[in-house]
């Protein structure tokens, strides 16, 4: 953890600036150390160079604790921490921390050396995803909410901002190993729903793909938002709703497969991708996915397929979001789907992009 990402860090529970306790330091960042909140006394570790802004109820490090427990007791200096906070979310938290986490350990260089999404196809799916435009982001601080293993943050790298990648699970852990040594890029295991920033600091945020997995994606996006100063912009894309048919067997097929083991759906989504491009070559997967969602690509059908709750909105919808964060000059992708209305309600789009700029901070 680079010692400059203490200007942004903020407890996640109380919103209160956090006392850095350095128990081991490398050349350029620190590698374990411990976060105790100057309002709660809440602690959070900083293990393997990443701050782990989460509760013990959602990560615990025995081993951490136990190697370090002199320092940890010296840091505490007698004062006793607050009680941890719980929702009725925790549960459908630490599902999700497992299969995500599992997911982007297994495919860490997705994104960087796959034969179809390597780096070139990223940084245009980076673009469509966010519709940010070519030098919007340069010198700015962005939120990268649910990096994975740290793909999209490298785009925005790229256009030359400052990046601070969160993820729930150990999926940031990937991201440090593919980005670590990049000057700009900062590594925060934390929740979406309780981000651990100040709020208005950050020059804008991104969220590709996320925030249908996290229990409540408008809350969610208006923790984001929170975080995002005056003219900020922001930019997601999300799963869009499809057609009845496709709706109804989408939930009993994610009733079946998010109770499998990783192991076994990563087999069965690669005999899925194989079928997917054997129809496609007979010119057979548009009816298909009309029904259901296949690709002819492993880790697309698996990431469908795997997370413990995957929601599904409408633009409107979204839109009113954006509303609601005071945000103005809203765009979407919706102007590039030139179908007519029929084909466009058989065959939605799995996803659909949204950006806006923060203007009015909602009371």
């Amino acid at each position: 953890m680079k010692k400059r990402l203490m200007n942004w860090l903020a407890c996640p529970e109380c919103g209160g600036e956090p006392a850095l306790h350095i128990f081991e330091e490398g050349d350029d960042a620190i590698q374990s150390g411990l976060l105790i909140c100057k309002d709660c006394r809440r602690e959070y570790m900083i293990v393997d160079g990443i701050a782990r802004m989460l509760g013990r109820h959602l990560y615990a490090n025995d081993e951490f604790e136990k190697r370090f427990s002199n320092e940890i007791e010296q840091s505490r200096a007698g004062a006793r921490a607050a009680v941890e906070v719980r929702s009725e979310l925790d549960g459908l938290k630490r599902d999700t921390m497992k299969s995500f986490g599992w997911e982007w350990q297994t495919y860490d260089r997705f994104g960087w050396d796959d034969e179809t999404f390597n780096l070139e196809k990223e940084q245009q799916r980076f673009q469509e995803n966010t519709l940010f435009a070519e030098g919007e982001l340069e010198g700015k601080v962005i939120l990268d909410c649910g990096c994975g293993n740290g793909r999209y943050m490298m785009q925005a790298l790229r256009l030359g901002a400052e990046v601070i990648g969160v993820d729930l699970s150990c999926a940031v852990d990937a991201a440090q190993k593919n980005l670590g040594g990049q000057s700009n890029a900062h590594f925060v295991q934390g929740d979406l729903l309780k981000l651990p920033f100040r709020k208005r600091t950050l020059d804008g945020a991104f969220s590709i793909g996320v925030l249908m997995h996290t229990g409540n994606a408008k809350a969610a996006f208006l923790s984001i938002s929170s975080h995002v100063r005056e003219g900020g912009v922001i930019g997601i894309s999300v799963y869009q709703k499809q057609n009845p048919l496709h709706e109804i067997n989408d939930w009993w097929l994610r009733k079946v497969t998010t109770k499998w083991s990783p192991e076994f759906l990563k087999k069965v989504s690669r005999g899925a991708a194989d079928f997917a491009r054997a129809a496609w070559k007979v010119r057979m997967l548009g009816a298909i996915n009309a029904l259901m969602r296949l690709e002819p690509y492993e880790l697309c059908v698996y990431d469908w397929y795997s997370a413990p709750i995957a929601t599904h909105h409408r633009r409107t919808e979204v839109r009113g979001w954006f509303e609601q964060a005071g945000a103005e000059k809203i765009l979407s992708d919706e102007k590039g789907d030139t179908r007519d209305p029929i084909r466009k309600w058989i065959w939605p789009r799995c996803g659909f992009t949204m950006r806006g700029t923060i203007k009015n901070f909602p009371e």
